[in-house]
């Protein structure tokens, strides 16, 4: 009976070590799928960050381009005003000429300057123009 007992505890002890390798490798298994999830889940954050920052890319190329075409829009009219600038100054030194005629002439006369017709909206004029010139001026 001693030797059957024997038998008997070394089958039971067989098949417990067995059934733990089985909890081992189905605890193994569990892992692998909880890992593979995480991974998954992972690698589906990163491409959608990658694909979110492809897009900002996207749009900041777009805009880029659309600032640099405003930009050289800035520049070619900033030149139609300075070459406008060159008109203002001819017109400036032309204006410049009439009112000393007409001031000496009023001198001469003895008539008050600004009691001559048309020489207030004339002296209004000259004023924008010298200002208009100046704000380009300031703009280069």
């Amino acid at each position: 009976m001693n030797d059957y007992k024997t038998v008997l505890n070394r089958l039971y002890k067989t098949e417990e070590v067995e059934l733990k390798s089985e909890r081992i490798d189905l605890a193994i298994v569990d892992d692998l799928t909880k890992q593979k999830a995480a991974a998954d889940k992972f690698v589906a954050e990163i491409r959608s960050a990658i694909k979110n920052n492809q897009a900002m890319g996207d749009e900041v190329f777009k805009e880029q381009k659309r600032v640099d075409a405003l930009e050289q829009k800035m520049i070619a009219d900033y030149e139609k005003l300075r070459s406008k600038v060159k008109k203002s100054e001819s017109l400036i030194a032309k204006m410049d000429k009439l009112a000393q005629k007409v001031e000496k002439a009023s001198k001469d006369l003895g008539v008050n300057i600004k009691s001559i017709a048309g020489y207030a909206a004339f002296d209004k004029s000259y004023d924008d123009l010298f200002r208009v010139d100046s704000e380009v001026r300031a703009i280069g």
